[in-house]
């Protein structure tokens, strides 16, 4: 892509970043992590055989959503058959245009917050 995103590759993730975001984004994200449970931080998730569909799919949502960040899981987990897209905002405001990132081999399944996740819901 010739935009501001770039991939960083860690041992379990790979990082998509927008550099284009808008600094206005980037403040409430930065507000709402301070706060307990992270705020109302969360993820949209997506899910797909395909790793590199969905490192694809990240870009494109982050770019056409001015969004800060997504992640893909780098390899499969135990008993799992499809790799994840998380896919972070700083509140559930995108939820029915997620919808248009369906595919016949990507799933989108819903938002799911941080603090969902750091209780282990």
């Amino acid at each position: 892509m010739d935009t501001g995103v770039e991939i960083k590759d860690t041992l379990y993730w790979h990082w998509i970043l927008n550099h284009d975001c808008p600094e206005e984004k980037l403040g409430v994200i930065k507000e709402e992590i301070e706060k307990e449970y992270h705020g109302c931080i969360g993820k949209y998730l997506f899910f797909s055989e395909n790793k590199h569909e969905l490192i694809e799919l990240g870009e494109t949502i982050v770019s056409e959503n001015d969004l800060h960040q997504a992640k893909v899981s780098t390899k499969l987990r135990d008993g799992y058959t499809t790799y994840v897209l998380c896919v972070y905002d700083a509140g559930p405001n995108l939820l029915d245009e997620m919808k248009q990132y369906k595919t016949n081999t990507i799933a989108y399944r819903y938002w799911k917050s941080d603090e969902d996740t750091i209780k282990g819901l």
